[in-house]
């Protein structure tokens, strides 16, 4: 297990690398000249200013050289300064990356809760109405995407509101009141405004992964090895549980990788329609820009994201079923 994690680690450089010198080069070959976009509109811009502006980012110099002093900084930890705010891409990026990993952390919570109840359930109780219903309704989920689900539950919520059941709010993390809460309620407060959006982003993925678990379980609780279980006379609950439930975890958790930066793309649009404060407004704002600096700031967080996500499910394999072994 060490080496194999040794390798993963020696590999990671190179994906970092190739994955951000692509974004800085694609965001570099649009139209504009970030320079000049800042000038727009703005009249104490003259001709004299831009070409200050040029020089004190480096924009006169080649792209190649250009990214290589961006790396050069980056590995200190230093993703360098934003073109539209002149503030450091570390502080501009910290608290939006924050509130979108807590919604797609949390919304990985749920789909893993969700998604194995479910997936378990429609198993044990096969074509039953409850699963019938279940795989209708995942279809249903499956179709729509994450922010026109995000629109429905709106819809849903605004209805309620008229007839006098405010249940959630409707955008924003936190209320008008937040600085006066205590720590405790605080913490309430940012879980009550997130729900209607964690709902979104998770549910289409726990249509997946329950459709997943379900036929997994079938194709197990159907095998030789329950069989045998039930046979020796072990119990429902552990036949289920330690047996085929293990087993049939092991596609979910070699998902878990790619889930969390799945759950974070998907909860772009899903934090426009709430106004959740994540990184989509500010990534949106910087390819409008062409602020490189920050986009590829942005591509930085997720390619590492990515490559922790995957390690943390391959140790985790190795725990879900032992006959895994990395060499």
């Amino acid at each position: 297990m060490f080496l194999f994690i040794a390798k993963r680690l020696i590999n990671a450089p190179i994906m970092f690398l190739f994955s951000t010198l692509f974004a800085f080069m694609i965001i570099q070959a649009g139209p504009g000249n970030p320079a000049e976009l800042q000038a727009f509109g703005n009249d104490r811009y003259g001709r004299q200013e831009v070409q200050r502006f040029i020089a004190e980012f480096g924009l006169d110099k080649p792209v190649v050289v250009q990214y290589l002093e961006w790396l050069g900084r980056a590995v200190t930890g230093n993703l360098g300064r934003s073109l539209e705010s002149k503030r450091t891409v570390n502080e501009t990026i910290g608290i939006p990356v924050t509130n979108s990993l807590i919604l797609a952390a949390s919304s990985l919570v749920l789909v893993f809760i969700i998604a194995t109840f479910v997936g378990v359930y429609s198993a044990v109780y096969e074509n039953s109405w409850f699963d019938r219903i279940i795989s209708m309704i995942s279809y249903i989920f499956l179709g729509l995407p994450s922010f026109f689900l995000a629109i429905i539950f709106i819809t849903l919520i605004l209805e309620l509101g008229w007839r006098g059941w405010r249940i959630l709010p409707i955008g924003g993390m936190t209320s008008d009141n937040f600085d006066s809460l205590s720590s405790f309620n605080q913490l309430i407060d940012i879980f009550w405004h997130m729900i209607a959006p964690m709902l979104c982003v998770a549910l289409s993925q726990v249509a997946i992964y329950a459709r997943l678990l379900r036929s997994q379980m079938i194709e197990f609780l159907a095998d030789d090895f329950v069989r045998t279980a039930k046979a020796k006379g072990l119990p429902t609950r552990v036949i289920f549980f330690k047996h085929a439930l293990r087993n049939a975890l092991v596609p979910f958790v070699a998902g878990v990788g790619g889930l969390l930066p799945t759950l974070l793309g998907g909860a772009g649009l899903v934090e426009t329609v709430f106004n959740w404060p994540g990184i989509t407004n500010v990534m949106l704002s910087a390819l409008q820009v062409k602020d490189f600096f920050l986009f590829t700031g942005l591509v930085s967080v997720s390619i590492l994201i990515l490559i922790v996500g995957n390690l943390i499910a391959d140790i985790l394999l190795a725990v879900v079923d032992p006959r895994i072994r990395y060499q």
